[in-house]
């Protein structure tokens, strides 16, 4: 009885918790007037690209055929071996926003992006930075200049935009509970930022600027830490008086899931390098779903064993109905292809996921950049 008490009251909790997340952007987006002209004000869209060819040759015509009327894109070879640099040189000839630099690979004092993101925010043309990834492709022909816009709306100019980022789903397991897990992901930075406890962003949608970064140059450099330098820059830097949120349609950025399982943990565990330094109120605002996704699979193990198949049956559907209802807003918003059917799926996948992020925590390694 006990544990069967314990699974309803989770899974509550729980559905109260992603419900909450997903008013407070809906409030946010609802709230925030309309987005400025851009007027004499100039965007830097920055991406930082290692042997990723393939990649800038299918992505980069998205990037460059942006609608803004004061437009720069700097890349930022880190030193690939690839084709990238032939590739990038033909779409110089042709585009004139397009500026590229490459990183001597024996100039790299550290394993990851920081010293291609540093030189990057150096070399940037205007102090309005948009950055993304070689792997990205945009929604709309309208991402920079709406991502741009909600830095200049409202009275006070906002020093940071954190953007939508999905992963495009495709039909395998695997890449169903990797955009679920993005989705998950997306609704915790977008709702605490909507709530004035920013806590992270992702560089494959993330706007700033150059004056904002100049308070703290020294936050991307933590050679411990190959990567993260957009969560330790909104760790260090964002308050809620300096950043906002976008989720127009036309700024999602989107971007393929890992295709195979090895490589899609081996990014996780990159990820999940940078969150030993979130601060202890973050930490704490995070560590509350896992611990109820824990504690409620703990419990419908025990009542796997020990209660009548129909009490198990029946708790699990309560527990199903209420995450698939506290689920549902945010799938309708965000347009995610797989619905409310595969609950079942991502609410037992997660569990192990939480399990492996448990286990990556607790043994840290170094990652590289590129790999």
């Amino acid at each position: 009885m006990v544990c069967l008490i314990l699974i309803c009251l989770c899974s509550s909790l729980q559905g109260i918790y992603l419900y909450g997340l997903f008013r407070a952007i809906a409030k946010a987006s609802k709230s925030q007037s309309s987005g400025s002209k851009i007027s004499q004000d100039g965007l830097t869209i920055l991406i930082c690209a290692k042997n990723e060819a393939d990649n800038l040759a299918h992505n980069l015509p998205y990037i460059l055929a942006q609608d803004h009327p004061k437009l720069e894109v700097l890349i930022i070879n880190d030193g690939s071996t690839d084709n990238s640099a032939a590739i990038l040189a033909q779409f110089e000839e042709e585009f004139v926003q397009l500026k590229v630099h490459f990183l001597d690979p024996a100039t790299k004092i550290n394993a990851g992006k920081k010293q291609a993101l540093a030189l990057g925010l150096r070399l940037a043309t205007y102090n309005s930075i948009l950055l993304t990834d070689a792997d990205c492709v945009p929604n709309s022909q309208q991402w920079a200049l709406k991502m741009h816009q909600r830095m200049l709306s409202g009275n006070i100019r906002a020093s940071v935009v954190l953007g939508f980022a999905p992963n495009i789903v495709d039909d395998s397991l695997l890449g169903a509970f990797a955009a679920f897990e993005t989705h998950l992901t997306a609704l915790q930075y977008l709702g605490f930022a909507a709530m004035a406890q920013p806590y992270m962003g992702v560089g494959r949608n993330m706007a700033y600027t150059k004056a904002w970064i100049s308070r703290d140059p020294n936050l991307i450099w933590k050679p411990e830490i190959a990567s993260g330098d957009d969560d330790l820059l909104v760790q260090g830097l964002a308050t809620s008086q300096n950043t906002q949120i976008e989720i127009d349609p036309d700024t999602w950025m989107y971007s393929p899931a890992k295709s195979d399982l090895r490589s899609w943990l081996r990014q996780k565990s990159r990820h999940l390098s940078t969150a030993v330094v979130y601060d202890t109120k973050a930490k704490s605002l995070l560590s509350i779903f896992p611990l109820l996704q824990g504690l409620s699979w703990i419990a419908i193990v025990i009542v796997l064993f020990s209660a009548s198949l129909s009490s198990f049956a029946a708790v699990l559907s309560f527990r199903w109905i209420v995450l698939s209802l506290a689920l549902r807003p945010s799938f309708k918003r965000f347009k995610f292809r797989r619905g409310i059917l595969w609950i079942p799926t991502f609410d037992f996948s997660l569990s192990l996921y939480y399990l492996f992020v448990a286990g990556a925590l607790a043994l840290p390694r170094k990652q590289q950049w590129g790999k």
